[in-house]
């Protein structure tokens, strides 16, 4: 997680390298273009989404890697990215939902928690 955490300031401090990774994208992704997202230490989730938007870009950034624009992940660091957001993704799921102000979340624990352990199964 540390690498990955390295790698996305790369873009958030550079207009250049992200100018450079929207460019990437634009013949390469379907979807419209994106940034990185930066991990925020006081909303936990927020890992969830830095690695799944991470993953969402690799291929990007194995182009820039082949063009000597960056230093990309090892294939073992991107297997620990893949799997925390495997990991973090029920729980980011459930905390959503107990976040709702115009509906009871007190009745949803059972739910929940039987959604978190079938998510952590699987």
């Amino acid at each position: 997680m540390r690498a990955v955490r390295a790698l996305v300031p790369r873009f958030n401090n550079s207009a250049q390298a992200t100018e450079r990774l929207l460019q990437v994208q634009i013949g390469f992704l379907e979807e419209r273009r994106v940034e990185v997202i930066q991990d925020v230490t006081t909303r936990w989730w927020s890992t969830y989404q830095m690695c799944e938007r991470c993953i969402r870009l690799r291929p990007c950034f194995d182009i820039m890697t082949q063009q000597n624009e960056l230093d990309n992940l090892a294939p073992r660091q991107w297997d620990v990215v893949v799997k925390v957001a495997k990991l973090l993704e029920p729980l980011m799921q459930v905390q959503q939902l107990l976040e709702g102000e115009y509906y009871c979340t007190v009745s949803f624990i059972p739910f929940l928690i039987d959604k978190i352990r079938r998510g952590l199964q699987d």
